[in-house]
Parts: structure tokens; C-alpha cells; sequence
């Protein structure tokens, strides 16, 4: 058996499966159709038989993450295309609890019809794809969430998640710029001899210099699958100059809003985010989608912009994840950083509206060891914004860099704040991957009996029914 692997470009017919038999006399053509002007990176790999009475071709199409920003293919040949083998060593070409079955079908063709072939799909590997999530089961999960979270404001104990961000394993940190969920998750959970786990995980799907979207995609299935609640942020790149999230030159926000000159790249770099949303989505996972963050400040390009700038841009990518793509499973929050000077502005300023808003997320990095070591500033305004949705910290570790701190001492806070029901510890990170830490994680400071405190959730407290894929 022969197996050849070309890259090919295709139109986006479909935001699921993309279901074709093609039949072929020739292994060295394919002739596609473009049904649409936005085309999507597949890859499709040939495996054609030494049988002399196959006469039809075996194709494997797997979703890729990339995009290929071009205008109308109306054909496509695989002879004209270079071959790749850098999927070998993919994810998607592994078959474990992490991969992503839904991108993965085989289309058998048989000599004798066509209604055989639908018959025997099967996944590459050992195992069927598992079984899309209904929209009607996604739509009911989040709203047990939504209910649950909000009734956990005010009470007395037991009130406040505690989760750990992270970056996929990685074990060389020397050229790293961050440490890996092996670090802040599974030695965490190792202090506490296995027994307890931060219950709440946060990842970053795209563009901060740390996981790729497709093994942050590894990750939100590693953690939802496995009864943790999943926040995910991105941090886009500079659409004007391609510079990083905190370069600020060149900012012109209506280029990348419809009509704008530069509206087709800003649209590539959400539908990769949002493929990775969907194919989270898929298997019944609700993300808490958190994105144009600490807008209040100034050091991303997208902060201190103009009010009407700033809420049409939110609004419009919470448009094109909702309306455009059709995303079911996601739960939007607006998140400003902690308003403690007078260069930050208010945190209700570039508020987008009640409808584009379901939590909202503060981010603090405090380690006042004089009365409270959180110190959200002008706390009964965000309270206030918040109204009845439900208020977390989205980021959360110690200002100073040179001195670990007790995690403890927050947990104890936390009664000082009885609105807030999550905290997210950040992960640790080593600038320009230097390999000097900066250590804001639970693990990399004083963990000491953080996650048995009176006032934490851990993991093993949520309710089952959180997660479960049933009506």
C-alpha cells in the first residue's frame, strides 16, 4: 500500500464534517469545486492499493488549523501541489483520549456502490469518532453552569473555584516562556498527594508565544473531558504591523471591522480560534471565552482605544463566533484589569453591552501583606457592573517578582470579596524565555493547604452534572 500526503486548499462547505466520496481512475488528480470564498487547509492523504482490482482510491481529510487566505479555487490538483509529511508526528494522527475524532473520517469507496461506503466509515485508529454533541445538550449545559455559578455568590464557604492557568507540557524550559500544565497541575495535585485539584483551567489558544491553538486544543480536551470548567483566552497578533499583542503601532480598529482593508485577515485569525472552539464544542465542552482583555490599561494594541472603537470590536467578534459561525458552547466575558490608578481607566468604560456579556472577569496581581493581599480596587463598582452575572478573577498571583507568596492568604481574602466565585492563579512565565521566572502559579509559590481551605472548590466538589452530555 501506497501512502501519499499532499496539503490541499478547499473550500469551507461545511463547518462540520466535510462528507465527499471521490471517486477516482487517476491517483495523481483531484478536481474540486469551490462553493465558497473562504478556503480551509486540509490535508488529504491518498492511499491507493497494489490490489490490481481496487480500482477506486481510499482519502482521508483532516481539518487543519491553518488557513489558507485566498480568493475563489475553482481547481485544485494534487499533482501540482508539493507532498508534506510534517502531519506525522500531528496530533491528529494519533489516536488517544485527546484526539480530536471529529476531524478524522475515513471514506471508503467499494466497487460495488456508493450507500456501502456510508456504511463503513470508520476513524483512523481503533476506535469509532465520537458522536457530536447535540446543540440542545450544549445549550443545557450551559445554562446548569451559568445557574450554578451565580447561585454560588455569598455564601459562606465553599464559594470560590480555584483553577490554574497553563501552557502545554514542556519539558525543555529553557527556551520556554512558560511552564506547562505539568508543572502547575500535575505536580500541584502530586503536593496534595492526588487527592484534591484545582477545579477551573485556563488556556490560551492562540498568539502569546506559548501553545500553538492545536495543542491548547489538546489541553481543553485534556481538562473538560475530564470535569474541569475551561476558560480560554487569545491574545491576536497586531493586524497592521504583525508585531506582538503589545505593539501599538499603526492601531486603525475600523480596517479589521466589515469593509475594513484588512477585514480578511482579522476574519482568518478568529476562524482559527473559533475551529478550535467548535471542535471543543463537539464534545459537549463549554468554554468561558474571554478575549480584548484588560482593554482598561494600556500596553495591548487593543487597550485604550476609543469607547466606540473598543465595544465595536467586541462586539462584533462575539457576532462573527455566534451568528457567523454559529458557536453554541460559549459563555463571553468582559474582563478588565484591575482600575488601581488613575492611568487605568474605569472598569465599566468599554462595557459592550448586557447582551454580549455573560460573567465578568477581573485581572489582579496584588501581594499586600498589610490587611488584604487581593486588594481589588473600587471593588462595589465592578460589583455593580457585574450586577447578577457572575463575577471571578480571571487572572490572579503576586505583583513582585523576587518573593514567593502564600496562596493561603488570598483564599482568606476571598471573604472580603463575596461576590467573586472563581480565581484563576496565572501560570508562570520567563521573559523572552530567558529562563528567569516570573512565578504567579499556585504550584510555583506557597501552595500550602490552598486547596483545602474553607472558602475553595476543588475539582472533586463540582457537581457531575456540570459535565454530563445527557438532557
Amino acid at each position: 500500500m501506497i501512502v501519499r500526503r499532499t496539503e490541499l486548499a478547499t473550500p469551507s462547505c461545511c463547518r462540520h464534517w466535510l462528507r465527499l466520496l471521490l471517486l477516482t481512475t487517476t491517483s495523481s488528480t483531484l478536481l474540486l469545486t469551490a462553493l465558497s470564498r473562504h478556503c480551509y487547509a486540509l490535508e488529504f492523504i491518498e492511499v491507493t492499493s497494489h490490489d490490481t482490482s481496487a480500482s477506486k482510491s481510499d482519502l482521508l481529510l483532516i481539518f487543519d488549523d491553518h488557513r489558507v487566505n485566498k480568493g475563489d479555487t475553482s481547481k485544485i490538483t494534487t499533482s501540482s501541489l508539493p507532498q508534506s509529511d510534517r502531519y506525522s508526528n500531528h496530533p491528529r494522527s494519533k489516536t488517544s483520549s485527546t484526539s480530536i475524532n471529529r476531524s478524522l473520517q475515513l471514506f471508503t469507496s467499494t466497487s460495488n456502490s456508493a450507500s456501502a461506503t456510508e456504511k463503513d466509515d470508520v476513524a483512523v485508529g481503533t476506535t469509532s469518532p465520537r458522536a457530536v454533541v447535540s446543540d440542545q445538550v450544549i445549550l443545557k449545559k450551559k445554562a446548569r453552569l451559568r445557574r450554578f455559578l451565580k447561585n454560588l455568590r455569598n455564601k459562606p464557604t465553599k464559594r470560590v473555584i480555584l483553577g490554574q492557568q497553563g501552557n502545554h507540557n514542556n519539558t525543555d524550559l529553557s527556551s520556554s516562556y512558560a511552564t506547562g500544565f505539568d508543572f502547575v497541575y500535575d505536580e500541584l495535585a502530586a503536593f496534595f498527594d492526588n487527592e484534591r485539584h484545582v477545579g477551573f483551567i485556563g488556556v490560551d489558544i492562540g498568539e502569546l508565544g506559548y501553545s500553538p491553538p492545536r495543542l491548547a486544543l489538546e489541553d481543553i480536551l485534556r481538562f473538560g473531558l475530564d470535569g474541569h470548567i475551561i476558560t480560554a483566552m487569545f491574545h491576536p497578533r497586531n493586524p497592521w504591523t504583525g508585531g506582538d499583542s503589545w505593539d501599538l503601532t499603526g492601531v486603525n480598529v475600523p480596517d479589521i471591522l466589515p469593509r475594513g482593508s484588512r477585514r480578511s485577515q482579522w476574519l482568518a485569525y478568529l476562524n482559527t480560534m473559533a475551529d478550535i472552539l467548535q471542535e471543543a464544542s463537539d464534545q459537549g465542552i463549554i468554554i468561558l471565552i474571554r478575549y480584548l482583555q484588560e482593554m482598561n490599561g494600556y500596553w495591548f494594541w487593543w487597550g485604550n482605544l476609543s469607547k466606540a472603537h473598543y465595544k465595536a470590536l467586541y462586539r462584533d467578534v462575539h457576532k462573527h463566533f455566534t451568528r457567523r459561525r454559529g458557536l453554541k458552547n460559549l459563555l463571553f466575558v468582559y474582563s478588565p484589569g484591575n482600575s488601581y490608578s488613575d492611568e487605568i481607566k474605569p472598569y465599566n468604560f468599554y462595557f459592550p453591552g448586557k447582551k454580549f456579556v455573560d460573567l465578568i472577569g477581573v485581572t489582579v496581581y496584588e501581594d499586600c501583606y498589610e490587611g488584604d493581599p487581593l486588594e481589588i480596587y473600587d471593588y462595589p463598582s465592578l460589583v455593580s457592573l457585574a450586577g447578577k452575572k457572575p463575577l471571578f478573577i480571571a487572572e490572579l498571583g503576586p505583583q513582585t517578582e523576587d518573593t514567593l507568596f502564600w496562596y493561603w492568604d488570598y483564599a482568606d481574602s476571598f471573604s472580603l470579596y463575596p461576590e467573586v466565585v472563581m480565581a484563576m492563579a496565572y501560570n508562570d512565565w520567563s521573559y523572552e524565555g530567558d529562563g528567569n521566572w516570573v512565578m504567579k502559579s499556585i504550584r510555583g509559590n506557597h501552595a500550602d493547604g490552598v486547596l483545602w481551605h474553607e472558602t475553595v472548590i476543588a475539582k472533586e466538589e463540582l457537581p457531575a452534572s456540570l459535565f454530563s452530555n445527557t438532557l
